[in-house]
């Protein structure tokens, strides 16, 4: 037996400070984060359903998504420099899955980057 949970996640004002998910936080992962529970455990699937992303600045920046693995490449690019409009939202809606040890990381070139994401969380422990 185990779990399959819909759950949440955000980073508020996301900035030039990369930041990894952490996965043990109720709903949201402070901006730069790079502790606690940043790697998928193990006998977890985190399924990424969609990622929403925010320019809530005045000016247009760009940001990126990579998932850390321990595969071979270890960092893969999902988003580089992807480019955001002032006052404009992009919304990733293809799935990623994820495994033990796999990290998400997301990177903006400036602050007022929101970003918001909900996954389903599979516990096989």
């Amino acid at each position: 037996g185990g779990s399959e949970v819909l759950k949440r996640m955000s980073i508020a004002n996301q900035s030039t400070s990369a930041t990894l998910i952490d996965w043990a936080q109720v709903a949201q992962t402070a901006p730069g984060n790079s502790s606690g529970t940043v790697d998928v455990p193990p006998e977890v699937i985190i399924t990424v359903l969609d990622i929403v992303i925010c320019n809530a600045d005045t000016a247009p920046r760009t940001f990126d998504v990579m998932i850390k693995n321990s595969g071979s490449p270890s960092d893969i690019q999902i988003l580089q420099d992807y480019p955001i409009g002032i006052k404009e939202t992009f919304v990733w809606n293809d799935k990623l899955v994820l495994r033990d040890n796999d990290q998400l990381y997301f990177y903006a070139n400036s602050n007022n980057i929101f970003v918001y994401m909900n996954f389903i969380y599979q516990d096989w422990t």
